[in-house]
């Protein structure tokens, strides 16, 4: 996937470029949007995609790190005009088996 760049080329670091809060974001066809973050979160959440962008995204890895830590956030699919059909339908797949994933963990969370 490479580093992110920021507008002007030049960042390839996303805490430098200095978010002050993330609403949502969208990596492949995983749309993640969260509701109020801490600045603690924020960071926390901006290091994790670095690393991710920098290693390969892993959206399972990702959705349990943000629970873990205990993010609140939804999880949406996003088709992508670049992937096949089947590439599509594996992701939406994915969305939804890590949907139910969250849903049993906060009912057990709430057991």
């Amino acid at each position: 996937m490479g580093k992110w760049i920021g507008e002007n080329g030049k960042y390839d670091n996303l805490l430098e470029i200095g978010f002050d809060s993330i609403e949502s974001f969208k990596i492949l066809c995983y749309y993640f949007k969260f509701d109020k973050l801490t600045s603690v979160d924020c960071t926390s959440i901006l290091m994790k995609i670095q690393s991710q962008l920098e290693n390969g995204f892993d959206p399972e890895d990702f959705v349990e790190y943000l629970a873990l830590r205990k993010i609140k956030f939804t999880l949406s699919f996003v088709p992508s005009t670049y992937l096949t059909v089947q590439g599509n339908w594996e992701h939406f797949k994915n969305v939804i088996k890590l949907n139910l994933k969250i849903l049993l963990t906060s009912r057990e969370r709430l057991s």
